[in-house]
Parts: C-alpha cells; structure tokens; sequence
C-alpha cells in the first residue's frame, strides 16, 4: 500500500472504511490517509468517524475497532484521555 497515492478527499478514505471492505490492509490505508488531514479537515465527518468504530466487517463480527483510528477520533473531536 506504500505505492498507493494518497486521498485528497476524506470521504474516499471513509469509504474504504465501510463493511465492504474486510481486508485490514486496505482500513489501514484508509486510516493513514485519514491521519494526513487537518482535525479542521475532519471535524464534517465525526459521525462518519464514529459510525465506523462500530460498525462490523465480515472478517470480524463484532466490532472493528482500530487503536490509530480510535486515536484520530479522539484527537479530531478534542477529548484528551
């Protein structure tokens, strides 16, 4: 994924996130991509944010829940732990 250019839209990135997607490869990358934007940048897409950290994937049944985007939510949305 290294040879992937990165997204110039956070919708894009938010896509690969969806449920359709079960390779963790490609949530990584959507994740990475996500990380590049400004919290300004992210603030629209909260909900869409948090809506992905519970939503489940077919190579996971319960919860799909990354710690860097976990990290990303918590840095857009100014809790500090």
């Amino acid at each position: 994924m290294e040879g992937w250019p990165r997204m110039e839209n956070p919708v894009d990135a938010l896509e690969l996130l969806d449920a359709r997607y079960a390779d963790e490869l490609v949530r990584n990358y959507a994740v990475n991509c996500l990380e590049e934007f400004s919290n300004d940048g992210l603030d629209d897409y909260l909900l869409q944010l948090v809506q992905v950290l519970f939503t489940p994937s077919p190579s996971s049944p319960l919860l799909f829940v990354s710690s860097s985007l976990i990290s990303l939510f918590l840095q857009i949305s100014g809790i500090k732990i």
